[in-house]
């Protein structure tokens, strides 16, 4: 998964914006936090999300966490690179900034996999034990041209069994991703596609505008516009893709993957 986000969004995102972090198997991971009654999805929702393979949930997010983890992201350098030079002096200040970049990154990512509300949804899907799987920070470029996610399956680079009440992924804006003065659609997917199996992904074809050489026919695809606090829970073999970034401004993403303890890892 860090390869093809690696080489999806160029300019975007890289190794530095992942914690990919998989807890000891024990009860509880220290992921719990006791914050008042609990919001689970209603028996509709549940059932739309075994029918369609996906789930958005409005506001799940609070906007406080929202803003703060924006603000803490705001003037990283995300693109330190090596310095070429003799300079002492300049290889240790890059070396700090790419160490600070890296700390603050994996301490937002750690408050998002932790915000009750989501664990709260997240255990209807996978049981009380919850496994994190890793979290992203993903940053799409308001490039010309630049396409976004292609249409992928998240459970084909998960080491995780990916059958309903295992593992579902999560997909939440830090930014409105606007377009003509109202909100735009950041993410696509294909409802019902999780019903069948997991597809063969090509990273390699992935400039040539496709990941999946097989993908379903007939399957009408759905555009979702999505505000900041708002999430959407994913079943690990719908495909879906991010959208291209018609802003005038960087758009940003969370992503988080989570999965049942009892779950059996796999080889991939």
């Amino acid at each position: 998964l860090r390869a093809f986000f690696d080489s999806t969004f160029k300019g975007g995102a890289n190794p530095n914006d992942w914690m990919n972090i998989i807890h000891a198997p024990t009860s509880g991971f220290g992921l719990r936090s006791a914050s008042g009654p609990a919001r689970r999805p209603s028996a509709d929702q549940r059932a739309f999300y075994r029918e369609n393979g996906f789930l958005l949930a409005r506001g799940l997010v609070p906007l406080s966490l929202i803003d703060q983890l924006r603000h803490r992201l705001r003037g990283l350098n995300y693109r330190v690179e090596e310095v070429a030079t003799d300079d002492i002096e300049k290889k240790i200040a890059a070396r700090e900034e790419a160490e600070v970049t890296a700390r603050v990154l994996k301490d937002v990512l750690s408050q998002f996999i932790r915000v009750p509300t989501l664990l709260d949804w997240v255990e209807d899907f996978c049981g009380k034990d919850v496994l994190s799987l890793g979290a992203m920070f993903v940053r799409i470029p308001p490039a010309e041209g630049h396409f976004g996610a292609r249409l992928h399956q998240n459970g084909y680079f998960i080491p995780v069994e990916a059958d309903e009440g295992r593992v579902v992924s999560v997909w939440s804006p830090l930014e409105v991703a606007t377009s003509g003065g109202g909100v735009a659609e950041a993410l696509t997917v294909l409802p019902g596609t999780h019903r069948g199996p997991l597809l063969q992904h090509d990273l390699s074809a992935h400039e040539q505008g496709a990941l999946i050489s097989n993908p379903p026919k007939g399957v009408n695809s759905v555009s979702l516009a999505v505000e900041p606090g708002d999430a959407i829970f994913l079943h690990p073999r719908l495909l879906h893709g991010s959208q291209p970034n018609r802003n005038g401004r960087e758009r940003t993403e969370l992503v988080a993957h989570y999965a049942s303890a009892k779950a059996p890892f796999q080889d991939r």
